[in-house]
């Protein structure tokens, strides 16, 4: 039974004696039982006293079944569906797309052949009062009459502030997924690692992504009339980016096992007011 242990630098899980972090590459210290002197993550014995480590180490390490148990903190713990697959490639037995090909096997990635069409119902929504004024078409001159809001410019601005905040976490998040997350994708991920904005809410990106549908119309409401036809699409696109975070989190479950678990118990799904309490009251 592998033990596993916290990387005090980024928070993810990592084997006994391994000698970095496989998510943030942080160089893991070691002390030995017998002497306390510092010791190398591959040694088999202490150079200072002799005694034997008893961790495995790079050479000895077998990865561990598919769904094996494993102990953490004194608990026995369910490891993911995806933990040889997360070993093999730490050791250099698989290749990043030898790897994702894993993943698709066991169902392990999300599907998102169908996505498009939330994103074509809201646009429809959002445009057709003022495609109605355009074009004059009496079939829709109902929609041409609904009641609109113009907001004045300071709110534009200020939601284009915020749409430009929420496009540095989409781009934060594309950055992070290929230089950590081990397939080199910037949708996908094998690794567990929680670093940057994984510390204060589980979904950084679906987050900023979900402000641009949001603001767009309020932006746009000079040009594009804002009516309640704007606010259903709106309602339509948060409950789409809602159900689509419980997905992922159901796969992620599924991929990481208790790791994951134990990370939706400490930090929130987009509440960020909530994940920096919970990051001070962490101490990290």
């Amino acid at each position: 039974m592998q033990q596993t242990f916290t990387c005090p630098n980024c928070g993810s899980q990592n084997v006994v004696g391994q000698p970095v972090c496989g998510a943030c590459g942080h160089r893991l210290q070691y002390k030995c039982p017998h002497c306390s002197s510092s010791v190398d993550a591959t040694s088999a014995a202490c150079p200072a006293c002799g005694g034997v480590l008893d961790w495995p180490t790079t050479q000895q390490r077998q990865p561990s079944p598919t769904g094996a148990t494993r102990s953490y903190q004194g608990e026995e713990r369910v490891s993911g569906k995806a933990r040889d697959l997360v070993e093999k490639l730490q050791a250099g037995e698989l290749t990043p797309k030898e790897a994702l090909k894993g993943l698709e096997e066991r169902r392990l990635v999300e599907r998102e052949a169908w996505d498009f069409i939330p994103w074509v119902v809201y646009f429809l929504l959002c445009l057709l009062p003022a495609w109605s004024t355009i074009t004059e078409l009496r079939f829709l001159e109902f929609f041409a009459q609904l009641p609109a809001v113009r907001f004045p410019a300071i709110v534009a601005y200020f939601s284009l502030v915020l749409v430009a905040i929420a496009t540095c976490m989409v781009v934060w998040q594309v950055r992070s997924h290929r230089t950590r997350g081990g397939l080199k994708k910037p949708g996908e991920a094998i690794i567990f690692y929680r670093v940057g904005l994984y510390r204060v809410m589980r979904h950084p990106a679906a987050f900023g992504g979900m402000m641009w549908p949001i603001l767009l119309p309020i932006i746009l409401s000079a040009h594009a009339p804002f009516t309640i036809l704007s606010v259903a699409a709106i309602v339509l696109m948060i409950v789409y980016f809602y159900y689509g975070c419980y997905l992922e989190e159901k796969l992620s479950l599924e991929k990481w096992g208790d790791e994951y678990r134990q990370y939706m118990e400490e930090v929130p799904r987009f509440n960020f007011i909530k994940g920096l309490w919970n990051l001070r009251r962490r101490g990290r």
